[in-house]
């Protein structure tokens, strides 16, 4: 919930979420249109008590990426040409053996 309350803060248009998986591996793609990641904010965003928002204490996104790489996943997030920034999402897909 995080990344998507993150996502559409930064949006002043509606965010697209994309989800795509195989047999090993689920990635979520969160896609906002706002003025994408400053260098600063690219180089510490995860990082604890790092916030661009007034009101932000600066854990979501590291709670976030934290509970993620417990579970062998991974967060990045990065810019796009086209404008706007992505947080893609990335979890191990455990398969059972019946």
């Amino acid at each position: 919930m995080n990344l998507l309350n993150n996502a559409a803060d930064a949006s002043p248009q509606p965010i697209e979420i994309l989800s795509r998986w195989d047999n090993s591996v689920f990635t979520l793609e969160i896609h906002d249109h706002g003025k994408g990641l400053s260098g600063d904010a690219a180089l510490k965003a995860g990082s604890a008590f790092f916030t661009t928002k007034k009101e932000g204490r600066g854990l979501g996104l590291f709670l976030a990426n934290a509970t993620i790489e417990r579970m062998g996943g991974t967060v990045r997030l990065y810019n796009r040409e086209a404008g706007g920034a992505t947080t893609e999402l990335t979890l191990p897909i455990a398969v059972a053996n019946i």
